[in-house]
């Protein structure tokens, strides 16, 4: 028994060195994949269960992918049950711009590219596809293309939605990830990807936080805000979605309300300016 847990174990950390040098570059996907599938199969020797190797995948990809990673046993269940998979080969496109998208789409393996014609956004493993449109109902204003030989699993619409209503923590992670889409579809943030590289980015948008915020509930913002839901007021103001609320703003929310609130991050600049005064000349910009 003991044995056994121990090679589990060394198994298991195989398989996160394994994960680190795919992410470094040390490894393309098509030697991670070999490599992958040869130590999930020494762990299916070792555990005393029925997982096939597809459960296993699933399971560590959507676990370790933010967006679902605080979903509960059961949830999770769910996800399984109402999930189909689909792979798409390297040029294939998988949702072509002017669909209507009825189901959300994670990527379990290779990588994407969502066009928008004027940016487009790179999406791997444990991503979703243009959530923007999914999110607001909208048909797709992007061209999604693999990038390679793509994995992907299809989930509906009601189960997200069900989500989004009954997991705040699911829902702060949802909102966060849209932001990446929603600085370039809405008016105001055009130039402030440029201003930064993708870790810069990735800092920034972390370091945010994300309010949901119920009728009357009160809010100070830090360096800029943004509203993804419903309607906030502050300072004879009134801002819808899709509205960014500038620094030091106290807004009452008039409806249910769900904002992200951006914050300074140390050693992030914007050129001669610093993030406080730059993001305050955008919102500036836009009224």
């Amino acid at each position: 028994m003991h044995t056994e847990r121990a090679t589990t174990i060394l198994l298991k950390h195989k398989k996160h060195k394994l994960k680190e040098l795919f992410e470094q570059s040390y490894v393309d996907e098509a030697e991670y994949a070999a490599l992958r599938y040869e130590i999930d199969s020494s762990l299916l020797k070792y555990k005393n269960n029925n997982y096939l190797l597809e459960e296993i995948k699933f399971s560590e990809v959507v676990t370790q992918c933010p967006l679902f990673s605080s979903l509960s046993a059961n949830e999770m269940t769910e996800l399984r049950r109402k999930t189909k998979e689909n792979t798409y080969e390297k040029d294939a496109v998988l949702i072509s711009e002017g669909k209507e998208l009825t189901q959300a789409t994670i990527i379990i393996s290779g990588s994407v590219r969502d066009d928008f014609g004027d940016f487009y956004v790179t999406r791997s493993i444990g991503n979703v596809l243009n959530p923007y449109d999914f999110t607001y109902g909208l048909a797709s204003k992007s061209t999604s293309k693999a990038r390679n030989t793509v994995k992907v699993h299809e989930l509906d619409r009601a189960f997200i939605t069900q989500l989004l209503k009954t997991n705040n923590f699911f829902r702060r992670d949802w909102y966060k990830s849209l932001f990446v889409y929603c600085m370039h579809i809405s008016p105001g943030f055009e130039s402030f990807s440029s201003r930064l590289n993708d870790r810069e980015m990735r800092r920034f948008i972390d370091a945010a936080e994300i309010l949901l915020l119920k009728g009357k509930e009160v809010a100070s913002i830090n360096v800029i805000g943004y509203v993804f839901e419903g309607e906030a007021e502050g300072g004879q103001q009134t801002y819808a979605r899709g509205s960014y609320i500038p620094k030091g703003a106290q807004v009452r929310a008039n409806t249910e309300c769900v904002l992200i609130n951006f914050k300074e991050v140390p050693g992030i600049e914007f050129g001669r300016e610093n993030s406080r005064a730059f993001l305050q000349e955008k919102f500036d910009d836009k009224n």
